[in-house]
């Protein structure tokens, strides 16, 4: 995907870009420095892991539980509900957007 990325940059002919990556993107966005430093001008990175195993959730019985709603979900909102419901508690949605707002 880092490459995909390149590409993209090559298309649009953009010698050099501030790059952003978020989960998985960060890990996409680190492999893009890497591989081309010269043109990444600064590098933010969001909920970054080091990648590799120890990342990866236990198989536990809600680990299934999850990927089923994710599977069985059939719309963008069943996926965004399912995504809402595994990551964050009602409590932190309603607060957080509070905090935001403030």
């Amino acid at each position: 995907m880092a490459k995909d990325a390149i590409t993209l940059l090559d298309h649009l002919g953009w010698k050099k870009a501030h790059v952003f990556g978020h989960s998985m993107g960060s890990m996409i966005a680190c492999k893009l420095a890497a591989m081309v430093p010269d043109r990444v001008l600064s590098l933010a990175l969001l909920n970054a892991t080091g990648g590799g195993f120890q990342c990866l959730p236990k198989f536990e019985r809600r680990t299934f539980s999850v990927a089923y709603r994710f599977l069985k979900a059939k719309s963008p909102e069943q996926r965004a509900e399912v995504d809402l419901d595994t990551h964050y508690s009602q409590v932190k949605l309603v607060l957080g957007f509070v905090d935001y707002l403030l």
